[in-house]
């Protein structure tokens, strides 16, 4: 029972981690866009 127990904390364990370098990946997504953005809006000036 108590294997149970750790694997189901475990499985939490990963998908918060998950959770966290999704959020973390999103956010330089976001700068790499932002980046590109101004650089067309330089070659388009």
């Amino acid at each position: 029972m108590k294997e149970i127990e750790i694997l189901k904390k475990e499985f939490a364990d990963q998908e918060k981690t998950k959770r966290g370098n999704l959020a973390r990946l999103n956010e330089v997504i976001d700068l790499f866009k932002e980046s590109i953005d101004k650089v067309f809006d330089r070659v388009s000036a």
